[in-house]
């Protein structure tokens, strides 16, 4: 294996280079976060849907340098997307980030933050409280090297907010 697929497999399997893991970093945050927030903390609803959403830009500014400087042929398209509200009006978006490269065959590493009135059927399977509206942000990655034994990445991580939060996480490398 040569050094550039090295440095790959050893920061995939460390997180990207970035401490401990992407799925302990943000469970210990938003645990501490929900903790607060149920506890008669100090942080309100709205200061942890704008904690989460600043982690998760910051977050994937992060994975989007490291994946720059494990391979410099790698080319970068961003596409901002904004989502109507079902009710019409302004319903949030996110930022795609698709790169392909010399050693990074191709990767996604996106975020979303959507709001406004939820569908009463999704609300429904959720338990939310009653509430018509629902907040969510999260950010999604998929990570394909070139070479075949380094291993690929899939990971999801969303809060989402229907009267109540629900946090939600999958990865899989």
């Amino acid at each position: 294996m040569d050094k550039a697929h090295s440095e790959i497999s050893k920061h995939a399997i460390m997180g990207l280079g970035m401490g401990p893991p992407l799925t302990e970093a943000l469970v210990c945050r938003m645990a501490l976060d929900l903790a607060l927030l149920h506890g008669g903390g100090f942080m309100s609803k709205a200061d942890i849907k704008r904690r989460f959403h600043e982690h998760v830009l910051g977050l994937q500014d992060r994975i989007s340098a490291q994946l720059m400087a494990l391979d410099p042929q790698l080319q970068l398209t961003e596409d901002p997307w904004k989502r109507e509200a079902l009710e019409g009006g302004d319903g949030g978006g996110g930022r795609t980030r698709a790169f392909m490269g010399e050693v990074i065959e191709n990767a996604g590493v996106n975020t979303s933050l959507v709001y406004g009135q939820a569908d009463p059927e999704f609300l429904k399977r959720m338990g939310g409280d009653g509430s018509a509206q629902m907040w969510a942000a999260g950010i999604s990655l998929i990570i394909h090297p070139r070479n075949p034994k380094v291993p690929t990445v899939h990971a999801n991580f969303r809060l989402l907010e229907v009267g109540k939060f629900f946090f939600s996480k999958t990865a899989v490398a």
